[in-house]
């Protein structure tokens, strides 16, 4: 069957109405804005070199001068947000759980976090600093995600590890939009939640820190001791 192609100025329309263009003139004369480009664009890093994701994957608990595997990840922020969850699931291990009568690959570090973790540096990072960019780091016993900038006040990293805070975002166009994708909510519980799934996957909570102009998630893995890992409560057992 034929499917209907939608309309354009319906679509640029769209588009405009959630910040991603603006009309400069007549009939279909419009032009992507900063969040448009990262949104829409093939490759952001040609305008703005500090939209890019730099993945290191070592084989111990340090950094090395020969990662076991790289990565620079830069496109539409939803694909490259898969991609980065794609990197961590391909540098970790994958331990099987009799859970019934059911055989569950289990990963080392739950994707639904990793995808949290990357989404709110997307949103949340300090753009006008262009001479850094996004951070996700695997090391054998821990993975990390470092983002530029700061918390914006009132937000501390002390009301993060309590999850005890209100939401603010250094970048609400973006998170509109992310949350539009259902890549996030603008609710303030996407921290709450990580916690939640790390506990319930037999690890500790994530911790949150600032140094050398990054805000750094960390994620604590098993480490030599995986056997730790749980199969999640959400996974059905018949």
């Amino acid at each position: 069957f034929d499917v209907e192609k939608p309309d354009k100025r319906a679509v640029l329309n769209a588009l405009r109405e959630r910040g991603l263009v603006l009309k400069t003139g007549k009939g279909f004369n419009y032009t992507a804005v900063a969040s448009g480009l990262l949104f829409l664009g093939k490759n952001p890093s040609t305008r703005f070199p500090q939209c890019r994701i730099l993945m290191d994957a070592y084989s111990g608990v340090e950094p090395d001068p020969n990662p076991r595997d790289q990565l620079t990840l830069s496109g539409p922020a939803p694909h490259i947000v898969e991609r980065a969850v794609d990197f961590v699931a391909a540098n970790t291990r994958h331990p099987i759980r009799v859970a019934g009568i059911n055989r569950i690959k289990l990963d080392e570090y739950p994707s639904e976090v990793i995808r949290e973790a990357i989404v709110n540096a997307i949103a949340h990072r300090d753009y006008e600093d262009a001479s850094r960019t996004i951070y996700l780091k695997v090391f054998f016993d821990r993975a990390e995600v470092l983002s530029p900038g700061n918390l914006l006040p009132p937000l501390t990293i002390a009301k993060l590890n309590r999850g005890n805070y209100e939401p603010c975002s250094r970048n609400p166009m973006l998170a509109q939009y992310l949350t539009h994708m259902s890549l996030m909510e603008q609710r303030g519980s996407g921290i709450r939640r990580m916690q939640s799934i790390m506990v319930d996957h037999g690890l500790e909570p994530p911790e949150y820190s600032f140094k050398d102009g990054y805000f750094r998630v960390l994620l604590k893995g098993p480490a030599d001791k995986v056997d730790r890992l749980k199969v999640p409560s959400s996974v059905g057992i018949s």
